[in-house]
């Protein structure tokens, strides 16, 4: 089994922090746990960092993740693997994901690391993490073509030991000076009644399992039926007002003028 973990130190039983066999500090003894009371083949964590957008620079092997303590405690392994794809890296231990050298990064296109995932029939484990942690999202978004969000690309390097790689970056983004909120709550109150997210015993009491496969065909069964679905209704209020003014998706030069 191959899981996508998310956590969030700040929610995870006492019991595993303060468990002194597990390790010497909090966030080696989540890591710790989860190798002994997890049935995994491969796991994986988010490794993001959001300096790209700013420097145009990413280096994976020394630039840090703003995700979370145990996040960074795995990209401080030996024998954890980071990959390259600039804001939107995962670090983790297996194969399913490898660093490669792009042109052009498209994290939640097709092809993406979440694809990858996808493919490998991956769960997602919330360990004391909230469900809008969930960024898989962003590839479901895409492919149902969603219009409340737009294409900006951004150039930038790769810095892989000595050597520099010129690469870009390209996303659907929120649109810049306006508020775009999703509806967790109902969007993971949906996808429990029809048993896409499970509560697995044995883990942690703070926990959430959630098949990537289920999800993305449920939740694209919802988006054909309301394609705004999946915000909430102060968003999807403003949203649909100008994507109706408009009469076609949002783009760039609406909310950010000159493209970069």
């Amino acid at each position: 089994m191959v899981y996508l973990v998310h956590t969030d130190i700040s929610r995870i039983d006492l019991g595993i922090l303060r468990n002194s066999k597990y390790g010497t500090k909090p966030q080696n003894r989540v890591i710790n746990y989860l190798d002994k009371q997890l049935n995994y083949g491969e796991l994986w964590f988010p490794a993001y960092n959001y300096n790209f957008g700013g420097t145009r620079k990413f280096n994976p092997h020394q630039d840090g993740t703003s995700v979370g303590a145990v996040n960074s405690a795995v990209l401080n392994m030996p024998n954890s693997v980071r990959t390259f794809t600039p804001i939107y890296s995962h670090v983790g231990f297996g194969s399913v994901l490898s660093p490669k050298i792009k042109e052009l990064y498209k994290p939640f296109d097709l092809g993406s690391e979440f694809e990858e995932l996808l493919n490998a029939d991956a769960q997602v484990l919330f360990l004391g993490a909230s469900f809008n942690s969930f960024t898989f999202l962003h590839y479901i978004e895409e492919v149902n073509k969603i219009d409340y969000r737009y294409t900006k690309t951004i150039a930038g390097v790769l810095e892989i030991k000595e050597n520099t790689h010129r690469t870009s970056l390209e996303l659907k983004v929120r649109p810049l000076g306006r508020n775009l909120n999703y509806d967790w709550s109902k969007i993971e109150k949906d996808l429990r009644e029809n048993n896409v997210i499970r509560t697995v015993t044995g883990i942690a009491t703070k926990n959430m399992v959630l098949n990537m496969s289920a999800s993305l065909k449920l939740i694209t069964k919802l988006i054909k039926k309301d394609p705004y679905y999946l915000l909430d209704s102060e968003t999807k209020e403003w949203v649909m007002r100008i994507i109706n003014e408009k009469k076609r998706p949002f783009q760039l030069e609406d909310f950010e003028g000159l493209k970069i």
